[in-house]
């Protein structure tokens, strides 16, 4: 019975070194995150004159144009994406062009 209680010790010592390493190999290899501050998003964010993230827009839309509205959060936003292109809204109107 003794013997069994030194193995159960064993086993759950082995275990909490083997998730000690995981958890330092993994906060080792992962690679840091983009820090979005204030910077950032002066250098990578342009709104326009009605504060949207997009160029400038007129009011009078031409009849063989179509506009998407997309309304949404960060991600919609494209927050932490520096390239206006790569945004879901700008995303949309690309497939939507497509012949």
């Amino acid at each position: 019975m003794k013997q069994l209680g030194v193995n159960f010790l064993v086993l759950g010592c082995t275990l909490i070194l083997l998730l000690v390493l995981l958890e330092v190999s993994v906060r080792v290899l992962d690679s840091p995150e983009k820090e979005i501050d204030k910077d950032w998003v002066h250098q990578f964010v342009k709104c326009n004159q009605d504060g949207f993230r997009d160029r400038e827009i007129l009011v009078a839309k031409p009849r063989d144009k179509f506009r998407i509205l997309v309304v949404g959060d960060s991600q919609t936003f494209g927050h932490g994406i520096e390239a206006l292109e790569d945004t879901i809204p700008k995303q949309l109107i690309k497939y939507s062009t497509r012949g």
